[in-house]
């Protein structure tokens, strides 16, 4: 009798499945690099449950991020025997990357995910040149959008999470831009001053014209 064993990684697709470390239930061999990459609908997030759990503490490791690679947000970083709670992402992809060194191992883990029907929008993301409060994507939630100085907002400042005529989340205006104008009228004791579309190459056949006023008595 032939007996399949676990992978070391692998691109996992489909509305729900299972992942196992390699040789579950039996122990995770040394020195593995393994991950995983679970892409689901991108009308889902993903719901990870810990099913059973076992690694050497301090020096296996089973990292989660939230997106489809290492370089994404880090969740966490799991070891030890203690179940965690369930994860869940913010986009349709989640990336697992898990770590064994070249000595002692233990049973490892077992793990299921789920699509999950998204019930907020996605990341918005930040502006150029700027700054964004606000990190609940639910529905009903805001982000706020503020320039640096010498900048213009263009467009909308605060961005609602709405259910669109799709019938998914999303933002119901278009994130804004932060511009350096050409020219303005410029007041108060400080201030700064940018040439047109700076840090990029200003454009061609610009007359751009600054006031600057202080109080009198400077």
């Amino acid at each position: 009798m032939v007996r399949r064993r676990a992978p070391c990684g692998g691109n996992v697709t489909g509305s729900s499945g299972f992942i196992l470390s390699p040789n579950y239930p039996h122990p995770y061999p040394h020195s593995k690099d393994c991950d995983w990459l679970i892409a689901v609908h991108s009308d889902y997030v993903i719901s990870l449950a810990f099913i059973s759990f076992s690694i050497e503490p301090n020096y296996d490791f089973l990292y989660i991020y939230d997106g489809p690679d290492s370089s994404s947000h880090l969740i966490g970083s799991f070891q030890d025997s203690k179940l965690p709670e369930k994860i869940e992402s913010t986009s349709n992809f989640m990336y697992l990357a898990f770590r064994s060194d070249g000595t002692v191992s233990y049973t490892g883990f077992h793990l299921e995910y789920k699509a999950k029907l998204r019930e907020a929008c996605f990341d918005p993301g930040n502006v150029m040149n700027g700054t964004r409060m606000g990190a609940d994507y639910k529905l009903g939630s805001m982000v706020t959008f503020h320039c640096e100085a010498g900048y213009l907002l263009q467009g909308h400042s605060t961005l609602t999470c709405v259910m669109g005529n799709s019938k998914r989340p999303e933002w119901d205006r278009a994130k804004p831009t932060c511009q350096a104008p050409c020219g303005g009228h410029f007041t108060g004791l400080e201030g700064t001053v940018l040439s047109p579309n700076y840090p990029h190459n200003y454009t061609r056949g610009q007359s751009c014209v600054y006031d600057i006023f202080v109080p009198g008595d400077f």
